[in-house]
């Protein structure tokens, strides 16, 4: 079953058409004026194209996720006229879910969501079969430009450059509308300088004396865990435990001493690629929470610390 799907996925995913279906889609007649005017619009989107491909080239990413969406949209009697947008009634959509981690700049890891209620989702291992690195997007897009299937207007990222979300006309015919976007991008290095500009922020504040209590992030066991306290003087915890007994235990040295210490724990966090990180900051400027989480969004394993109450004295 698994590698009946990561079959099928491979085949919805990447494909690409021919001229015959580009003639479908424009409605080819042989005119000038009309090969003319699909020739200015394919040199535009290849203009921007490139102009993106540069874009991301230059932001030199090492690692990244992201979470990469295909729907086929099946609209009425499960046939489109090529180029149509399809209507909301009775418009339905089947959809592919791909988790794709990229490392050194190839593929490392790759996921397909789960047919198990069980399961959050399943690894596919033969990562040779097809390249769902941005790179080979941009060669993908290419594609479809050059064999006029590409529906619409194609949204790049404004920071990173690479193509955000787009509609094709694909299948064995490429009669097919799908709707390719990127549901979630993750910068892992993006992440970590945003808590390391936050974390120099906060203690360029010099609210060094404080008085905090932490509680677990989790599905489950957390309530069982209760609140641990920690009481900072000059920066140094100089006091730290449970406020009362847990009826489960957690060792406190799991628990951040300080702040900083908290702003740490998720920097080292925040590389990880293979879950979902997220953060909230406090108004006053100190990291609220954290939390590691799966990225499809219902894992029994997911954990986080959050900072349940703040004393401070300037």
């Amino acid at each position: 079953m698994k590698a009946l799907l990561i079959t099928a996925c491979c085949c919805l995913l990447w494909s690409c058409g021919g001229a015959d279906a580009a003639n479908v889609q424009n409605g080819v007649d042989g005119t000038g004026d009309l090969a003319s005017n699909e020739h200015k619009a394919n040199a535009s989107a290849s203009e921007k194209l490139l102009a993106a491909q540069e874009k991301w080239r230059s932001k030199a990413l090492p690692r990244y996720r992201m979470n990469v969406v295909q729907a086929l949209v099946v609209a009425g009697d499960n046939r489109k006229q090529a180029g149509a947008t399809p209507t909301p009634e009775g418009t339905s959509t089947k959809a592919t879910n791909l988790m794709v981690i990229v490392e050194a700049g190839r593929v490392s890891e790759l996921y397909t969501e789960s047919q198990e209620a069980y399961l959050e989702y399943d690894e596919a291992h033969d990562l040779d079969a097809t390249d769902y690195s941005v790179a080979a997007l941009f060669d993908f897009v290419a594609d479809k430009i050059e064999h006029n299937l590409v529906v619409g207007e194609i949204e790049y990222h404004p920071e990173l450059g690479f193509p955000e979300s787009f509609q094709y006309l694909g299948g064995e015919e490429q009669t097919q509308f799908i709707h390719f976007y990127i549901a979630e991008f993750y910068d892992p290095q993006a992440m970590v300088a945003r808590l390391t500009r936050a974390k120099d922020a906060w203690l360029a504040q010099a609210i060094d004396d404080y008085f905090m209590t932490l509680k677990l992030i989790c599905d489950g066991f957390c309530e069982g865990t209760g609140e641990v306290y920690s009481d900072v003087v000059s920066n140094e915890c100089i006091a730290k435990g449970y406020r009362e007994p847990p009826t489960v235990n957690v060792a406190l040295d799991y628990y951040p001493n300080s702040i900083a210490n908290l702003f740490d724990r998720a920097i080292a966090q925040a590389h990880v690629l293979d879950s979902r990180f997220e953060i909230t900051m406090h108004a006053s400027g100190y990291l609220e929470s954290y939390y590691l989480g799966s990225p499809f969004g219902f894992s029994g394993g997911d954990t986080g610390i959050r900072v349940a109450s703040f004393d401070y004295t300037l």
